[in-house]
C-alpha cells in the first residue's frame, strides 16, 4: 500500500506537469489556433496565394480542428455523458449544461458561521455477543485486503465537495460537505462496513428505516400517512406531529459520544480502536471551483461519503431513539390513539429525519425538550429550530386529493423545461422521463391512488415532451410514451377509518392476498386453518366448509411445542392429510418474527417494479423488442425503429390517417403513394440496399410484412455477427429515413452507394465496441469484413486437470450433485462422505418431485450438513460443481427460494457449531456425487448407504488412487 501511495503522488505531480505543458488549458487552445488561422488566412487575402501560405493555411487548419476535438472530448466528460451510447453529437447541450453547473454552483464567497457553542449508558444495552466481536475484528481474508490500526500518513485524506443546499448560498451552513475519500482507504473501510452492516439490524432500533438492511423507507411513509389521519381526533391537549431536523447531523456528531456509544453496544476495545483510528486519521481539502484548498485535520463528525459514516451515525443516533421510547414507557410522552384503542408509533427515523406523534400536553412537550437538550449536550447534535415544524388537526384526513399531490404535478411539469427539450433528441428526452421524472413518482404512486384526472395530465405533459419537445404542444403522429402503460382510475369509496393509502390496497386486495405466502416465524401472527403458510390455506387443502372457517382462530404458535409439531390426536384423526402437509414446513431454530412474502420475488418484497410487471402480464411481449433495445445500439436509432414498428413515422399514409388531406408521392421513385412499408421494403431505390444486404448474407430477402426482417437476427450465427446484423437493419432502416428527408425537405438525392457508405459506418461502430465473440467461420469473416468489423476471437480454451484431493486429518469430505430433468423436472440430491483417506463412510439420494437444478443441489448440500451435525462430523468440507450454491454460502444474507428459508436459516445457525468451508470443484471432479444423483431420478423415497454401492466402486477407487480427469475450459 504504501508503494501504491508513493507512486500515486509522483503520477500526481507528473499530470500536473502534463496538463500545463501537453494539454493545457483546451479553450486557450481554441482561441489561439483560431486567431492562427484567422491571421494566415488575411495575409492570403491581402498578398495573394502562394504555395507557402497554403501550407501554412493547412497546418493551422489541422491545429483548429484538432483543437476543437480536444474541446469536444473535455465537454464531453466534463457533463460525463458516454458519445456513441448515450447521445448524439450535440455540442450545444454539452455547452449549456456544462456552463449552467458552473454558473449556479460556483462560490464566489464563504462567511464563517458562528454559534453558541448520562444518556447513552441509561438506554443502549449490550447487545453485541463476544462472537460477534470476534467476525468484526478478526483479521481480513485475502478478498478483504489488508485492514488493521495501522494507517500510513495521508492515507486517509479526503477531498471536501461543498454542495448548495439552497440557492445563492454563501455561508458555510448552507452547503452540505461531502467528503470524496481516496481509493485506497474506501477499500478498508468498505471492508469494516461490510462486517458491520450485518450485525445492524439486530441491534438498532426498529424505528430506523435508513441504511440498515431489510428495511425501507415505505414504511416511514405509511406510517407518516396513516398517523397524519389521526391528529384531526379529539383528545386532551390535542395530536402532534413533530418534524424534527438536526442541524449539520453528520458533521457535529462528537467522537467522544460515539465511542462510549460503540462501548455501550458492546463492541469490544479493538474495534473502537479501529474507528478512532479512522476518524483521527482523516486528512480534509475543500474544494472551492474545483481547486483544492488547506489540508487540515477534523475534530468531530462523521463524514458524508465514506461508506462507514452512515452506519456509525444510525449507531449514534439510536440514543435519541430508544431515549423517546425510554419517555413513553416511563408515561412521560403520552402516544396518539388510533382506532379501537390502537397506539400510534411514537416515532419514525429515516436517517437524520425525524418524525414524532404524541399529545399536545405540556408535560411531555417539557419532557422531549429536556430530552433534546440533553443530546446535543452529549452528542454535539443540535436541534435546528427554524427548520423543525409542528402540525396539528390541520391536516385533512383521509385519501389525498388533487390538490394535495398537484405539487408533485407541478415539479415534473418544472423539469420538462423547454431549454432541456430544444437541447436533447428524442432518446435524450425519454431518457429524461425514464431517470428523473419517474423517480419523482415511485413513493408517491406506490403508496396513493392518484386522482386519474391528474395522471391523465401528467400523461399528457410527458408524451408532448418525448414526441415535441414542449408540454403543451401535442404532435400529430405520436404513441403513449410507454407503449404497455395503463392508467387506470376508480371511484373512491368512504370509510368511517381515514387513510391515506387503504384506498389504494382494497382495490388488488384479493390479487395480494392469492400471491403472498407466510414464512413462518413463531407462528403468532398466522391464522393455522385460513391463511396461506404452507402452498395454500389448509382449510382450502383440507375442504373446511365456508361457513365455518371464520369461527377458526387458532394460530400456528399454538401447535408449535420446543420446535416441532404438536398436532391433537383428534384432529389427525378427523383430517389425515394434516399431518403430512404441515411435516414438510421446517420450524425455524432460532426465534423470529412471522413475514408476509409476495411469491414471484427472490426476495418476498413487492417492489412497485414487481407489481408493475405482474400487472402488465396480460399483455403479450412484442418478439421484436428485444433486437432493438440493445447497449450495443444507439438510442436514437433504436427509439426511430420502435416508432416505425409502431406505426409511428410521420409518412404520408399515417399523417392522412391523422387527418392531413396532402398529396402524397414517394419521392425516392417518383411513382407510388408513400406507405410505411412502400417506404422502407418495396421502393427501387430501397430495393438496392436490401439487395445489397441479402447479398452480404448470401441469402434471399422476401418481406410480407415488418416483422419479417427480425428473423435474420435468428441466423445461426456467432454473437459479434448476430449484433452486427441488427445493428445493420437498424442503420438501414434509419438511413433510409435520412434520404427520404434529403429529397423531400432539401431536394437533394443521396445516391444509393452513398447510403450504403452511410450504413457500413455507422455498423462498424457497433460491430468494433461491442464486447461479443465471433467463430472462426469463413461466412461469418466474409460479412464482418463487409462492415469493416474487426473479428473478436473468443479466448482459447485451457485443457485443466482435474483431480479430486481428500480431505486433511480429522476432517470430513463431502461431494454433492442435483439434477433436474428439464429445469424444472423430475429432480433428486445426493452426496458420498469420504475421510481423509479418501474411504468411503456414507452416501444418501433424496427425489425432490418436481424442481429446479438449483433447487436440489442447494437441497444436496443442506441435507450433507444436517448429517454431519447429526453425525458429530463437525470439521466438514463440502464440495459441489454448482458454483450459485457456493456463492449463496458466501452470501448468505441473499435470500433463498422461499420454500427452503426456514431449513436454510437452521443450517447457518448449525454452521455456527461447525468448521465448514464450501467450495467448488469441475463436474469432472464430482463424478461419484452425479452417479448417485443420476440413481435416485429413478427412486421414489430417500435412500442412504453405509457401505458404498456397487455402481460408484470405479469412481471411489479412481479418485482414491488420484487419477486425472480433464476439462476444455474457457480462460
Amino acid at each position: 500500500m504504501f508503494i501504491l501511495s508513493h507512486k500515486l503522488k509522483l503520477l500526481k505531480d507528473k499530470l500536473k506537469i502534463w496538463n500545463k505543458e501537453s494539454f493545457g488549458n483546451v479553450h486557450d487552445h481554441v482561441n489561439t489556433a483560431a486567431q492562427n488561422l484567422q491571421h494566415i488566412q488575411d495575409q492570403i487575402q491581402q498578398n495573394g496565394h502562394s504555395d507557402a501560405l497554403l501550407a501554412e493555411e493547412k497546418v493551422a487548419s489541422n491545429a483548429y480542428e484538432e483543437a476543437l476535438n480536444r474541446q469536444e472530448i473535455f465537454w464531453q466528460e466534463k457533463v460525463k455523458l458516454n458519445w456513441h451510447l448515450e447521445g448524439d453529437r450535440n455540442t450545444k447541450y454539452f455547452h449549456r449544461l456544462a456552463k449552467i453547473k458552473t454558473s449556479t454552483k460556483a462560490i464566489t464567497s464563504l462567511q464563517d458561521g458562528e454559534h453558541d457553542s448520562l444518556l447513552a449508558d441509561d438506554v443502549i444495552p449490550k447487545l453485541v455477543t463476544d462472537e460477534v466481536n470476534d467476525i468484526l475484528t478478526m483479521l481480513p481474508s485475502h478478498e478483504e485486503i489488508k485492514a488493521n490500526v495501522w494507517i500510513l500518513p495521508g492515507f486517509n485524506s479526503n477531498i471536501i465537495a461543498l454542495i448548495p443546499k439552497t440557492p445563492n448560498a454563501t455561508s458555510i451552513d448552507q452547503y452540505r460537505p461531502i467528503a470524496m475519500a481516496n481509493f485506497k482507504f474506501k477499500v478498508i473501510s468498505k471492508i469494516i462496513a461490510d462486517r458491520l452492516a450485518s450485525i445492524m439490524p439486530s441491534i438498532v432500533s426498529e424505528e430506523q428505516k435508513g441504511f440498515i438492511h431489510d428495511r425501507n423507507i415505505k414504511d416511514c411513509l405509511c406510517i407518516a400517512s396513516e398517523a397524519a389521519n389521526l391528529l384531526h381526533n379529539k383528545s386532551y391537549g390535542g395530536n402532534l406531529a413533530l418534524k424534527i431536523d438536526i442541524s449539520k447531523a453528520f458533521d457535529t456528531l462528537d467522537w467522544n459520544f460515539l465511542l462510549k456509544i460503540l462501548k455501550n453496544f458492546g463492541f469490544n476495545e479493538v474495534f473502537c480502536n479501529w474507528i478512532l483510528v479512522i476518524l483521527q486519521s482523516a486528512y480534509l481539502s475543500v474544494s472551492i471551483n474545483g481547486k483544492s484548498h488547506g489540508y487540515f485535520k477534523c475534530s468531530r463528525g462523521v463524514r458524508q461519503g465514506d461508506p462507514l459514516s452512515p452506519l456509525l451515525f444510525c449507531l449514534a443516533e439510536d440514543v435519541l431513539s430508544r431515549s423517546i421510547s425510554e419517555l413513553v414507557s416511563q408515561g412521560s410522552l403520552n402516544l396518539i390513539k388510533g382506532t379501537r384503542n390502537f397506539m400510534v408509533p411514537s416515532h419514525s427515523f429515516y436517517a437524520d429525519d425525524l418524525l414524532i406523534f404524541c399529545k399536545g400536553n405540556i408535560s411531555g412537550l417539557k419532557a422531549l425538550k429536556d430530552l433534546f437538550d440533553n443530546y446535543a449536550l452529549e452528542s454535539g447534535q443540535v436541534i435546528s429550530t427554524s427548520k423543525s415544524t409542528i402540525f396539528s388537526g390541520s391536516i385533512t384526513p383521509g385519501k389525498p386529493e388533487t390538490s394535495h399531490l398537484q405539487p408533485v404535478a407541478d415539479k415534473i411539469k418544472l423539469k420538462l423545461s423547454a431549454w432541456k427539450a430544444f437541447l436533447l433528441s428524442m432518446a435524450g428526452r425519454v431518457q429524461l422521463v425514464r431517470a428523473v421524472i419517474q423517480s419523482m413518482l415511485i413513493y408517491s404512486i406506490t403508496l396513493y391512488s392518484w386522482p386519474v384526472s391528474l395522471l391523465k395530465d401528467i400523461e399528457k405533459c410527458i408524451r408532448n415532451f418525448i414526441w415535441s419537445g414542449d408540454i403543451d404542444k401535442r404532435k400529430l403522429v405520436t404513441t403513449s410514451w410507454q407503449k404497455d402503460r395503463v392508467i387506470r382510475g376508480r371511484r373512491t369509496i368512504q370509510h368511517h377509518v381515514f387513510s391515506s393509502i387503504w384506498s389504494n390496497i382494497k382495490d388488488d386486495f384479493t390479487v395480494i392476498m392469492d400471491n403472498t405466502v407466510w414464512l413462518l416465524g413463531d407462528g403468532k401472527e398466522i391464522n393455522f386453518w385460513n391463511d396461506n403458510w404452507c402452498g395454500t390455506s389448509l382449510s382450502e387443502q383440507l375442504r373446511i366448509p365456508v361457513q365455518i372457517r371464520h369461527s377458526l382462530s387458532s394460530s400456528v404458535s399454538d401447535f408449535n411445542f420446543n420446535g416441532h409439531w404438536d398436532i391433537p390426536a383428534q384432529l389427525s384423526l378427523a383430517y389425515p392429510k394434516l399431518s403430512s402437509i404441515i411435516s414438510q414446513i421446517v420450524i425455524p431454530s432460532s426465534p423470529s418474527h412471522d413475514k408476509l412474502l409476495w411469491k414471484h420475488t427472490d426476495n418476498g418484497d413487492l417492489q412497485l417494479k414487481e407489481a408493475y410487471h405482474f400487472k402488465m402480464q396480460q399483455f403479450q411481449d412484442l418478439c421484436w423488442a428485444k433486437y432493438i433495445w440493445s447497449t450495443d445500439i444507439p438510442p436514437s436509432k433504436s427509439l426511430f425503429v420502435w416508432r416505425l414498428m409502431h406505426g409511428k413515422v410521420p409518412t404520408d399514409e399515417n399523417l392522412m390517417r391523422r387527418g392531413c388531406h396532402i398529396p402524397s408521392m414517394c419521392n425516392l421513385c417518383n411513382m407510388h403513394v408513400e406507405s410505411s412499408f412502400h417506404i422502407f421494403f418495396e421502393c427501387d431505390y430501397v430495393i438496392k440496399l436490401w439487395s445489397w444486404f441479402a447479398g452480404c448474407l448470401n441469402i434471399v430477402l422476401l418481406f410480407n410484412s415488418m416483422e419479417d426482417m427480425w428473423n435474420l437476427c435468428d441466423l445461426n450465427r456467432s454473437p459479434q455477427c448476430k449484433i452486427t446484423i441488427t445493428a445493420a437493419i437498424i442503420n438501414l432502416l434509419n438511413t433510409i429515413w435520412l434520404v427520404r428527408n434529403e429529397a423531400r425537405f432539401n431536394n437533394k438525392i443521396i445516391p444509393w452507394k452513398s447510403a450504403i457508405s452511410l450504413i457500413i459506418a455507422s455498423t462498424a461502430l457497433t460491430g468494433n465496441n461491442t464486447c461479443k465473440s465471433s467463430s472462426n467461420s469463413i461466412r461469418d469473416f466474409t460479412f464482418l469484413k463487409i462492415f469493416r468489423v474487426t473479428i473478436h476471437h473468443p479466448k482459447t480454451p485451457i485443457l485443466k486437470e482435474i483431480i479430486w484431493q481428500p480431505p486433511l486429518l480429522n476432517w470430513i469430505k463431502v461431494n454433492i450433485d442435483g439434477a433436474s430433468c428439464g429445469n424444472p423436472g423430475n429432480a433428486s440430491c445426493g452426496g458420498v462422505f469420504r475421510n481423509n483417506n479418501a474411504d468411503f463412510m456414507f452416501a444418501f439420494v433424496d427425489p425432490l418431485g418436481v424442481e429446479t437444478s438449483y433447487f436440489a443441489e442447494l437441497c444436496g448440500v443442506m441435507k450433507a450438513i444436517e448429517i454431519a451435525f447429526d453425525k458429530n462430523w463437525l470439521n466438514l468440507w463440502v464440495e459441489t460443481d454448482s458454483s450459485l450454491v457456493v456463492t449463496a454460502f458466501n452470501n448468505p444474507s441473499k435470500p433463498v427460494a422461499l420454500p427452503l428459508r426456514n431449513r436454510w436459516r437452521n443450517v447457518l445457525f448449525l454452521l455456527n457449531h461447525m468448521n465448514c468451508m464450501v467450495t467448488h470443484i469441475y463436474r469432472e471432479g464430482n463424478k461419484v456425487a452425479d452417479l448417485i444423483v443420476n440413481h435416485g431420478l429413478s427412486l421414489s423415497a430417500s435412500t442412504s448407504w453405509l457401505t458404498h454401492p456397487l455402481f460408484i466402486t470405479d469412481c471411489l477407487n479412481s479418485n482414491k488412487l488420484g487419477m486425472p480427469n480433464f476439462r476444455l475450459c474457457t480462460p
